[in-house]
Parts: structure tokens; sequence; C-alpha cells
């Protein structure tokens, strides 16, 4: 089963955590963070900001933290016909992660009256080369 298979299946989610891991050592390779209110935790510590979103660390470990609404009832300015309406927006969520294999997953952020939750996935990969835009970094301009 596929990210997106669950994706398709379940309208009412609003964050997933995608954690991925090497196949063959199951070493820790990076972990994204997907939804509106999503952010990093006390014990992480900011490391970059990148075209893609915000990278933290905590002890060694990467996340990368991408605050964007994916469910569609988040939308704000939404006709009265469509305030109710649930699903995902699948363009907000890249698709390298949504084609991902997964091994483990577990339901989190459950229990709130919008009947929203989200989900933590774990994959195990061959060869990882990231999302796009996760190694460009946000340039100043002057």
């Amino acid at each position: 089963m596929t990210i997106q298979e669950v994706l398709t299946a379940d309208w009412n989610i609003d964050r997933i955590s995608v954690l991925v891991r090497e196949r063959q050592t199951t070493k820790y390779i990076m972990r994204y963070c997907i939804g509106r209110d999503v952010e990093a935790g006390r014990s992480e510590r900011f490391h970059q900001e990148t075209a893609a979103g915000n990278i933290y660390i905590n002890s060694g470990m990467k996340t990368l933290y991408i605050r964007r609404i994916i469910q569609h009832c988040q939308l704000k300015n939404l006709p009265k016909s469509k305030i109710g309406l649930r699903g995902i927006l699948d363009k907000e969520i890249p698709k390298e992660l949504r084609a991902l294999a997964i091994n483990q997953m577990n339901p989190y952020h459950c229990g709130w009256s919008d009947d929203l939750h989200g989900y933590s996935f774990t994959c195990y990969v061959d060869t990882w080369n990231g999302i796009n835009e996760e190694n460009k970094q946000i340039e100043l301009e002057l």
C-alpha cells in the first residue's frame, strides 16, 4: 500500500508524518511533516530554511516541516456551499512522498471536535534523493 492509497481512502486527514529509512540497515534518512499546523518540538533546533520548508535537527536526525494546507475544509474564503466538504489536496503533498510504499502506519492527532486526524508513516527505501526543493536554500534579495 502506498501513501497515495491511504490519502485516497481517508478524506479526513489534515497532517502526515513520513519517516524514510534505508531498507537494508533501517538507518534514519529523513522525516517529513506536512500540514497546516505542523511545527517543530521543543527539543528540535533550527537547521536551515529551504524552498520546501524548514529543516530542524534533533540528535543529528533531520526533519523537514512543510506548512501547507492539505485538507480542503481548511482552505480560506470557501463559498458557503463548500465549507463542510472534506478531501485531500494531493498537489500540496510532494509526489515523491505519495509514491512511497508503507511499511508501518499509525494514526496521530486524533480526538479533536473537527474529526480531522493525521497519520505517521514509516517507509523503507533502497535509494532516496529527497523531494523537490528540499536542498534548495532560500536566498536573500538585497
